[in-house]
């Protein structure tokens, strides 16, 4: 069974940005499983040089892009913005935003000392499915726009 019959038994009206949806959430489950089988890199609670911090700002990510695919599956599901490509929008300003303030959330996180060891996993994961899920209503362009 194919997507575009998934879609039409769902009842959701774009087919392209389900498709977008499903191959996200697929992506960032897989990267999600790769992180537990390799939990000796991704995991710790004391502080390593700053070479390995990479590996807990990979963990941001997923969580990130699976909020944003919760957001692809509300637009298909309306479809409101059937006429325009998604593919556009989705790698050209979407995909540089969502790393971009997956960044900010890794940043201000291991500001804080308390908050750089086991509680920035459960904060990091869960502002990472927020602002990927309000990632149209956070705007950078728009920060400099008079009111």
């Amino acid at each position: 069974m194919g997507l575009d019959k998934i879609s039409n038994k769902l009842n959701i009206k774009d087919f392209r940005r389900f498709r977008w949806f499903f191959w996200i959430l697929i992506l960032s489950l897989l990267f999600l499983g790769y992180i537990f089988l390799n939990q000796e890199k991704f995991f710790y609670s004391s502080d390593i040089n700053g070479d390995h911090y990479l590996y807990r700002f990979l963990w941001v990510l997923p969580f990130s892009f699976i909020g944003f695919a919760s957001l692809i599956l509300m637009a298909a599901k309306n479809g409101r913005v059937k006429d325009d490509a998604p593919w556009s929008s989705y790698v050209f300003s979407y995909f540089l935003r969502l790393i971009a303030f997956s960044l900010i959330i890794f940043s201000v996180l291991h500001i804080f000392e308390s908050t750089s060891n086991y509680l920035y996993y459960f904060f990091s994961a869960g502002l990472g499915l927020y602002v990927g899920y309000k990632i149209d209503a956070i705007k950078l362009e728009d920060i400099n726009k008079p009111k």
